[in-house]
């Protein structure tokens, strides 16, 4: 809302000069006024501008002291002074002339539309028809400040109030009401549109259009009397449906329709009835109407069938936008390779396409309990608690389960979107299923690839330097130690040059199957290249624990693998430990050179940097 001060000296009952101020007005309707005016100033109808042009100066007052009445200001309070006659005819007269495309409406004082009185003066102007009261033109939100310039108008004879047309979406109208009851006998409304928004009385029409009316019928359903507002909904005179039957302009696929809901009114006398058709317009389009008839067949004064028709075209057309795309919708979903099933938030389903039941393997489907029943335990715990956190917090959530089909089992990604409503609460969800089972296989295989050693299936080099490096860094919450076993077979080559590579990569699987089973659940053995074994003991409390570890190693590889020539040892073995200090290469590093250390001593004992042979006999 923009507020200018407009105003206007014109003459009041006594003969005197009187101002109104209109306060509180909308720039748009301002600018509707101000074309009004022959220099095009940015002033309404009511400015006196006699002021001089350019200097700068507020519109003058020619009431000298005459009070300012701030008659079209919202925000004032109701004046108890009220104005003449003269000038409220005054401000009906240039209402009129600045607007020759408003609308108007005659009313009477308990607030009810009238008919229009011949001796108003309209010249272009739109007459409103087919509403009862001027609170069926506006939006629920704006019916207060209408009832309140209604109270205003009373007290002061003139009032104006700003509001949202029922059907115009963001426009605003200004409503003026003037009472000329003395002069019309009548308090006249007018309504004017905004710039631009509605410019010829056809427009302001349709924004206003009559959404409401009645028709007068005989006990065969033959038309008597219409009100005014029939012709402007369905566009037929009066004398084009006196003595027509209704059905005449009723969809031909409606007939049986209103056929069985009249004959059944007439066997309720006083009763009503009420039922949904389509009627004819003149132009020959189709109308949506909500019809209630009345039956006053046994009133001895006026025997007749009275039908109250409600335009619900928008409604009926907006049923129909929202039914072809709720089709639209199922058909794609329907063509869809994937599971699409909506659910309400108590996890009701709401729709399923033929997907969910293929993927899921479910039988039936009408909650989310039946849909997902064959969803491994293992995995429900994760998918309940995604559900709750949907239809409740409106969390969306991507999990991956699997679904136990007959004798398999599939890998399926699920994800789930949150429906919202308008007042931002979850509504239900949207979850689409995707059988990903030969992807999570691919997945499995590429990630077992760049894990482990295809010949001995223990980690490769790779993954076992990675799982060093997280296993020196658990030793800072663990308080623990990390052992490495370098272990390099002896006889390895010999092997290959008798026996084939054949028999090496024999010997080279039994040993990691060797090593496997003597060591802890938490400790790894991965395979570095060649003939060379790195085992990783976690939580490995002091180097003389690392140390027996790799004893008891030696005693497991010399207890499986025979050596070549049987007088070697089986593998040489060097061990290396930290408390955390260490990195990963300095680890290995020490590891690496102790291997050598029993190498050189050649019994296949585990030795340690810095140990001596005679230690590693003791």
């Amino acid at each position: 809302m923009v507020g200018v001060n407009l105003t206007s000296a014109y003459p009041s009952a006594d003969g005197a000069t009187s101002s109104i101020r209109c306060g509180r007005f909308p720039r748009v309707i301002a600018a509707h006024i101000s074309t009004f005016t022959a220099d095009k100033s940015p002033m309404n109808a009511y400015q006196d501008t006699s002021a001089s042009e350019g200097d700068g100066t507020e519109p003058r007052n020619t009431a000298g002291n005459a009070p300012e009445l701030d008659i079209f200001d919202p925000r004032a309070e109701p004046r108890t002074e009220r104005l003449g006659e003269a000038e409220c005819s005054h401000i009906l007269n240039r209402l009129l002339s600045t607007h020759p495309y408003a609308s108007v409406v005659a009313i009477v004082p308990d607030g009810r539309f009238t008919p229009m009185p011949s001796e108003v003066p309209l010249t272009s102007q739109t007459v409103i028809s087919g509403h009862s009261t001027a609170l069926e033109l506006v939006m629920p939100s704006d019916i207060e400040p209408v009832i309140d310039a209604w109270k205003r108008l009373l007290v002061q004879g003139a009032a104006m109030v700003d509001v949202h047309p029922l059907d115009g979406g963001d426009l605003t109208m200004g409503i003026f009401f003037v009472d000329v009851r003395h002069e019309y006998g009548v308090i006249l409304g007018v309504i004017v549109h905004p710039e631009g928004s509605v410019t010829t009385s056809r427009g302001a029409q349709n924004l206003l259009r009559a959404r409401v009316t009645t028709i007068k019928k005989n006990n065969l359903s033959e038309i008597v009397e219409v009100d005014a507002a029939f012709e402007q909904i369905l566009g037929y005179a009066r004398d084009e449906l006196t003595g027509r039957r209704n059905l005449d302009f009723v969809h031909p696929d409606d007939h049986p329709r209103a056929i069985a809901n009249y004959v059944d009114m007439l066997g309720s006398p006083g009763g009503s009835r009420q039922v949904r058709l389509r009627q004819l317009h003149r132009d020959g389009h189709w109308l949506w109407f909500e019809i209630t008839n009345h039956n006053h067949l046994d009133d001895p004064d006026d025997p007749c069938v009275l039908a109250e028709m409600i335009d619900i075209s928008e409604e009926m057309a907006a049923q129909e936008y929202l039914r072809a795309s709720e089709q639209l919708l199922r058909r794609l979903t329907e063509s869809l390779p994937v599971g699409v099933l909506q659910i309400d938030t108590e996890g009701g389903v709401i729709h399923r396409n033929p997907g969910v039941t293929q993927i899921l393997h479910c039988i039936s489907a009408e909650n989310i309990t039946e849909a997902f029943a064959k969803v491994d335990p293992r995995d429900r715990g994760a998918l309940d608690k995604a559900i709750h956190a949907a239809t409740t917090t409106a969390e969306d959530a991507d999990l991956e389960l699997s679904v136990l089909a007959n004798d398999d089992v599939r890998r399926c990604k699920v994800s789930l979107r949150a429906l919202i409503g308008d007042d931002g609460t979850p509504t239900g969800v949207l979850i689409c299923i995707d059988d990903v089972t030969e992807a999570a296989r691919l997945r499995e295989q590429l990630r077992e690839r760049a894990t482990f050693d295809a010949l001995t299936r223990c980690y490769n080099r790779a993954a076992t330097l990675a799982a060093l490096d997280r296993a020196l860094d658990e030793t800072k919450s663990t308080q623990s130690g990390v052992a490495v076993i370098f272990i390099d077979l002896d006889s390895f080559k010999a092997v290959n040059d008798r026996r084939g590579h054949a028999a090496g990569d024999a010997l080279l699987q039994k040993v990691s199957q060797c090593l496997s089973r003597a060591l802890r659940p938490q400790d790894l053995v991965g395979r570095f290249g060649g003939d060379e074994f790195v085992v990783v003991g976690c939580t490995v409390a002091s180097a003389d624990e690392a140390l027996a570890m790799g004893e008891r190693l030696a005693r497991a590889l010399a207890a499986t693998v025979t050596p070549e020539p049987p007088s070697r040892s089986v593998a040489s073995i060097g061990v290396a430990w930290s408390d955390g200090s260490q990195t990963a290469d300095a680890l290995l590093h020490d590891a690496d050179g102790a291997m050598y250390l029993s190498k050189r001593e050649g019994m296949g004992r585990p030795m340690m940097l810095g140990m001596s042979i005679e230690a590693a006999a003791s």
